[in-house]
């Protein structure tokens, strides 16, 4: 009966922390925000094992270990002055990827003659490697100062069955972040970019591989006449028609040649009848890998230019140079 009362209570054991397990990964995963995980983490541990304190120290790109939250029991942060842990568990665990598990590291005699056990009186240790695909990222370590024998193999067991949920949850909340951070960095180049359109003067078309026009500043909207609407994705050669007979030659050469042609010069016929003098730049529009995905056009109507130099040309000939 004894023995039956023993294994029921073992197994009730168990049950309650494969629940525990099944609510933290419910948890963990349901927050993407690193902080939020880490914390999450942390004070589920010292709740598990029974921890005094918990330390979490992620691997950064230069191989170090960094540490990234500390709790203790009371769900509250450790300040940094208070970062008195075993450096030798820690480095064991990060070099050879197994778990450590000490009863009593004063009298441990892996660790009976480290200065950092023996200072800071540190008794019973867990301390486990967060992998992700087999690759450590960073260490779980946990320690009661005042209690030995805190630790058993079963809170090994259940701590490794956690680490690993926690390194995915904590690998999935590090790239989100890094994701947001590159969408802010995006979202400030393009909105740059923009702003460096909309201020030029010139017109500027873009279009892709299958001459379709993908880009056009304000300048180009008022120098054809149109709007956005009428310009993006439509047809280079239909937005251009007038000119079109002319430049088709000089676009399928550029693309075969892959080389730029500066000061070109045309004539544009708007949709009032009136003829626009233009001056247009034609170059290949390349990828970051230098491939060639369409072409760039960059235009000036020159008609008011013309007009000015030919009333200075008529000036010229009726009145003398002085």
């Amino acid at each position: 009966l004894i023995e039956f009362s023993q294994q029921l209570k073992k197994t009730q054991s168990e049950i309650t922390n494969l629940q525990a397990l099944a609510e933290i990964s419910q948890l963990i995963n349901s927050s993407l925000e690193v902080n939020e995980v880490l914390r999450i983490v942390m004070d589920t541990i010292i709740r598990l094992t029974g921890a005094e304190r918990g330390f979490l120290m992620l691997k950064t790109t230069q191989g170090n270990m960094e540490m990234r939250i500390a709790r203790n029991w009371e769900q509250e942060t450790i300040a940094d002055k208070d970062f008195e842990i075993s450096q030798t568990v820690i480095q064991r665990v990060s070099s050879s990827g197994q778990p450590v598990l000490t009863t009593n590291a004063q009298e441990d005699p892996r660790f009976e003659t480290h200065e950092s056990v023996i200072a800071y009186s540190l008794r019973s240790i867990l301390c486990v490697p967060l992998k992700v695909e087999g690759e450590l990222t960073g260490v779980i370590y946990a320690d009661n100062r005042f209690r030995s024998g805190i630790f058993t193999e079963k809170e090994l067991e259940l701590l490794a069955s956690f680490a690993n949920q926690a390194a995915i949850a904590i690998e999935n909340a590090r790239l989100f972040d890094s994701i947001k951070s590159t969408l802010v960095e995006v979202t400030e180049l393009k909105n740059l970019m923009d702003n460096v359109f909309a201020s030029l003067v010139s017109g500027v078309i873009t279009t892709n591989t299958e001459n379709l026009i993908t880009l056009c500043n304000q300048a180009a909207q008022a120098i054809l006449e149109k709007q956005a609407a009428d310009i993006l994705g439509k047809p280079l050669d239909q937005v251009i028609s007038h000119l079109t007979p002319s430049l088709s030659p000089i676009t399928q050469k550029i693309r075969s040649e892959n080389r730029s042609i500066v000061g070109l010069e045309a004539i544009y016929h708007k949709s009032s009848g009136k003829q626009a003098y233009w001056r247009l730049n034609i170059s290949p529009l390349k990828d970051v890998n230098a491939e060639t995905q369409g072409i760039a056009l960059v235009f000036d109507d020159m008609t008011e230019k013309k007009a000015l130099e030919a009333q200075r040309a008529l000036f010229e000939r009726m009145v003398s140079p002085n």
